[in-house]
This record gives C-alpha cells, sequence and structure tokens, in this order.
C-alpha cells in the first residue's frame, strides 16, 4: 500500500504515521510537509491513499502555514491527474479551516477527521486506511488437483500463494 502525507508539523505526523504503520503492515509512506513537494507527488506516482492537513506552508522555507485547502482540492481532485480516484483524508486542528471548507471538501469526497490531543480522530483514520487497502490482482491462476502437482508447484522460485484445502480431501 502506497500512502501520501502532508503534514508540516513532526509531532503530529509522527503519529498519524504510527497509526497507519498500526493499521496496515508493510506500508510504504511518502511524508512532505508543504504544498510544493505535494503537488510535485501527487503529479508523479500513484498513492493507494493521501492524508493531508489543511493549513500547511505553501513553498519550503516560505512564509508560515496558510490554508491551502483549495490548492489541495485542484491538485488532488484534477480530472486529468494520476490520483483523481484515490480516497484522502484531510487530518486538521483547526475546525474553523474545514468548516469553511466543507462543502468543498464534500463535494469532492474529501473526508475531514478532526485531530486532538484525546485521540479520538485515529479510529476514523485506521478505519479509512482499512478501507483504502487495494484487492489483490493475479496475472493467472494455476489449479492443482493432485498433491504432486502442488508439491511442484510449492518449490518452484516464483512468488505463490496457495491453499491446500482441497488437497487434503
Amino acid at each position: 500500500m502506497n500512502i501520501l502525507i502532508l503534514e508540516d508539523e513532526e509531532e503530529k505526523r509522527d503519529f498519524v504515521v504510527e497509526v497507519v504503520e498500526g493499521a496496515v503492515s508493510g506500508t510504504e509512506i511518502t511524508c512532505v510537509d508543504n504544498f510544493f513537494h505535494f503537488h510535485r507527488a501527487v503529479e508523479r506516482e500513484d498513492f493507494d491513499l493521501v492524508i493531508v492537513d489543511l493549513i500547511v506552508p505553501q513553498f519550503p522555507d516560505g512564509p508560515p502555514a496558510t490554508d491551502n485547502t483549495q490548492r489541495i482540492i485542484e491538485a488532488i481532485r484534477d480530472l486529468e491527474g494520476r490520483n483523481f480516484l484515490t480516497p484522502v483524508v484531510a487530518i486538521t486542528r483547526f475546525d474553523a479551516a474545514a468548516e469553511e471548507n466543507f462543502r468543498g471538501l464534500n463535494k469532492k469526497d474529501i473526508n475531514v477527521v478532526t485531530y486532538d490531543d484525546a485521540g479520538d480522530w485515529k479510529k476514523a483514520l485506521s478505519s479509512k486506511v482499512h478501507s483504502a487497502i487495494p484487492e489483490i490482482h493475479y496475472e493467472f491462476v494455476v489449479v492443482c488437483a493432485l498433491q504432486k502437482e502442488m508439491d511442484a508447484f510449492r518449490h518452484a522460485t516464483c512468488c505463490l500463494l496457495y491453499t491446500s484445502d482441497a488437497a487434503d480431501d
């Protein structure tokens, strides 16, 4: 699973990463701390889930954090963009920013979770991570009727997922 996190506060980012890693193992996480790097990432790479803070700096080493909600919506929901259909969760401390932009976020299918020190946001984020796990697709499937056939595939040097339920009968 490939996840992008836009968060400029180190402590908050670490908590978000902790929740994501606790929800799904083997996750590749890319973290950025400003809108410029976020926009570049969503243009270049496909993600299974995007987690954003709405109040972040626009550029690296630029002015302090500002409300980038509209820019984030435009970048992630660009009809021709790579991540147009990618699930997005906005995690923000600032209820006012979320409320002001609720209609735009809602219309673009971006869920808003209010971050708090009590940790109530963790369950909502964990649930969203689980729902964004991509389905497994196989190039081909081999069905074996005999135990000897299955044993031969077990010793093959390819990636193999097998069940022996039918072979035990």
